[in-house]
């Protein structure tokens, strides 16, 4: 594990061939004093960590654009954190999360017309954490939940908004 929670961490680099953290498996990047400047480009370095299974990106400060394309080096993590993130959560649901089996969108934003479609890349996940989340979609995203996610065992919407 690697904890480099509440740090400034302006720019975060790891090489592609760079292999003292092949074996890391939790890398914790989350903290009210997080700045990291360039989202798009942190998750694209971690992406490449091939033994990430979990991964905390709580009340991180990300700015840029996150483009699907870091995201889908994520295919191996199994935990992703994002409490009180600002992390784009409708780009996360455009990535392929076949192997996540817990996600926490504590009180982060979920905007935007939402399909079940957009919840099968998610069809492994056990556990999804929604409380305190502002949830503001076209149709009824409890049914797209069931729908989507046969193996979810535990869902909380505990202080969420109305508009579920």
């Amino acid at each position: 594990m690697l904890d480099m929670s509440d740090n400034a961490i302006d720019n975060l680099v790891v090489p592609k061939d760079y292999r003292g953290l092949r074996k890391l498996n939790t890398l914790g990047l989350g903290g009210t004093e997080t700045a990291i400047i360039d989202g798009s480009k942190v998750l694209q370095s971690i992406g490449s960590l091939p033994s990430l299974k979990t991964l905390y990106l709580s009340c991180t400060n990300f700015t840029g654009t996150v483009v699907n394309q870091e995201l889908h080096n994520f295919t191996n993590l199994e935990e992703l954190i994002l409490y009180k993130s600002d992390l784009h959560v409708s780009q996360l649901l455009q990535a392929s999360f076949t192997s996540l089996k817990n996600l926490s969108m504590q009180y982060c934003v979920l905007k935007g017309a939402l399909h079940g479609q957009d919840f099968r890349k998610f069809k492994n996940l056990e556990h999804l954490h929604m409380g305190g989340a502002q949830v503001d979609v076209n149709t009824s995203f409890l049914q797209i939940v069931g729908e989507s996610m046969p193996s979810l065992k535990f869902l909380s919407l505990i202080n969420s908004s109305k508009n579920i």
